[in-house]
């Protein structure tokens, strides 16, 4: 069972304009996303994107919405599979299509409302299965150069662990603070 006391206390003391990795397995890793995104949106009140590079979005809806997560303050961008173009406030990218999910989350930001927002992409690894070394980076780099342009409050990460450790050493690289998902009692 997830260490939710332990959760709450690392969310709470974010400065702002951070780069967060969640990391983890299991089903603790799973609660610890769904826990983040309801202190964004339900706690926090933020707006923000979801990047889902492993789950339909269709699937993660109806999960986040069973555990009352407002997706009311959510746009989705779906890279999981072949389908492409926009349905309201989804949008859906092929995976090897990096330059086109970066141009789609800048302008998406600037269609959220004023204040404090949020980027989440879910499963980061991903990218690196239909995606050069290279073209990551210059798709993290890209973040990390627009964050503050676009008045993102964090840039969350999630990455599940037993990924090769080369990989989660470039990812931890960049990355200002660590949340990792633990039982109660580790």
């Amino acid at each position: 069972m997830l260490n939710i006391a332990k959760l709450e206390d690392d969310l709470s003391d974010l400065p702002m304009k951070y780069i967060v990795l969640v990391t983890g397995s299991g089903e603790e890793y799973q609660d610890a996303k769904f826990k983040v995104l309801e202190n964004l949106c339900n706690t926090k009140k933020l707006y923000g994107i979801y990047v889902s590079q492993k789950i339909p979005i269709k699937k993660l809806l109806h999960l986040m919405r069973k555990m009352d997560i407002d997706t009311e303050r959510l746009f989705f961008i779906d890279v999981t599979g072949k389908k492409t173009g926009r349905d309201g406030k989804y949008l859906y990218i092929h995976p090897k299509q990096i330059s086109d999910l970066a141009i789609a989350i800048e302008g998406w930001i600037r269609t959220l409302p004023k204040g404090e927002k949020f980027l989440f992409l879910d499963e980061f690894s991903a990218l690196f299965i239909y995606n050069s070394l290279g073209s990551v980076k210059k798709f993290r780099d890209f973040l990390i150069k627009r964050m503050k342009l676009w008045g993102l409050r964090d840039i969350f990460i999630s990455v599940e662990r037993g990924y090769n450790l080369k990989l989660f050493d470039k990812i931890y690289s960049i990355c200002d603070k660590i949340i990792e998902a633990q039982s109660i009692g580790k």
